[in-house]
């Protein structure tokens, strides 16, 4: 996880070899395990049992003061609603960092990863 993340902040843009070459049985590296199982574990249901509490403040309000109010409340939900817009550039930008721009867009659509003749 630790070369990866060197790689990702130094080395890739100095043209190094990425740490983790991608198999039939490990597509992901370390860093996009934990942040997609971080987006789809903590973050979304986060999201989605605070925007439930705010569906109805009258109806859940001994679990919002529970929670610490609505002011605390309003704040998780902003922090993870900031969350994911972080998440969404970050991934917007590794998708662009491809051999060509579109190159790991392409292959998210077709299934099939370009790479540099050289």
């Amino acid at each position: 996880m630790i070369h990866q993340s060197l790689y990702y902040t130094f080395s890739m843009f100095r043209g190094s070899q990425s740490p983790f070459t991608p198999s039939a049985h490990e597509r992901f590296n370390p860093l996009q395990k934990i942040a997609y199982l971080s987006v789809m574990l903590i973050l979304t249901p986060i999201i989605i049992i605070t925007g439930i509490l705010f569906s109805d403040i009258v109806y859940f309000l001994d679990i919002i003061k529970y929670i610490g109010g609505v002011r605390i409340l309003d704040a998780i939900h902003v922090a993870t609603g900031y969350a994911f817009l972080l998440y969404l550039i970050v991934h917007l930008y590794m998708s662009t960092l491809g051999y060509r721009i579109v190159s790991h867009i392409k292959a998210m659509i077709t299934g099939y990863g370009e790479e540099n003749d050289e």
